[in-house]
């Protein structure tokens, strides 16, 4: 009897568990990532998910004809998957490893799709923007997202369209170079009215120096 009772909680973990996995919702175990957006998504038609190419971002967009994602890295020989036919809530999460080179995606419990296996791209940090309904069918639930192996890991309010920017360090670079112009273009000036002031010819008439800087 005794071991009966031990065995009957974790008899009853395992029928729950199985029976939200049938529901199409699938909670994603612990991974080594360096990025990682998740969310639930309401299927309520049949459509597809879509990979593109863009620059210095990863956007996940959700609409009535499926499931868009874009990122700065090369495609794989696919681009385009017909979503499950079953309907229902969907647990979808986007995964980039830095260090396989690899970004992927899973959609329910037994969907996975490589978007790349050319991902390599650097970043420092990473800013987002959502924007789109507030409501409607095509609003995506639950949403998290998580960068630097998990140790920064945030909440974001339900939207249909998620942009995160991962080009900081090349922005650094465009800001430093311009502030490292106006700065020689300033000395340049100083240099200039300083040769001017030891060339011009000294004046008899008493009066305060003037100012080169000004």
């Amino acid at each position: 009897m005794p071991q009966r009772q031990t065995r009957s909680p974790r008899m009853l973990f395992y029928l729950l568990s199985a029976f939200f996995q049938l529901q199409g919702v699938h909670g994603m175990g612990s991974h080594k990532e360096d990025f990682r957006f998740c969310a639930e998504r309401r299927q309520t038609v049949g459509g597809h998910i879509r990979y593109d190419t863009q620059q210095d971002a990863i956007t996940i967009s959700n609409g009535a004809d499926g499931l868009n994602i874009s990122a700065p890295f090369p495609p794989g020989p696919q681009q385009s998957w017909a979503l499950p036919s079953h309907l229902g809530t969907y647990r979808f999460c986007v995964y980039w490893f830095q260090d396989d080179h690899l970004f992927n995606l899973t959609y329910g419990i037994t969907h996975s799709y490589q978007l790349s296996n050319q991902a390599n791209y650097s970043f420092s940090s990473l800013n987002f923007n959502y924007e789109g309904s507030k409501d409607g069918p095509d609003l995506l639930n639950n949403i998290s997202y998580a960068f630097n192996d998990g140790f920064d890991n945030r909440s974001l309010p339900s939207m249909t369209r998620y942009k995160f920017f991962l080009d900081f360090r090349k922005i650094d670079q465009k800001e430093a170079l311009v502030q490292n112009s106006n700065v020689e273009e300033e000395m340049r000036r100083t240099e200039l009215k300083l040769k001017n002031l030891e060339t011009r010819p000294s004046s008899d008439q008493d009066g305060p120096p003037e100012d080169p800087f000004l």
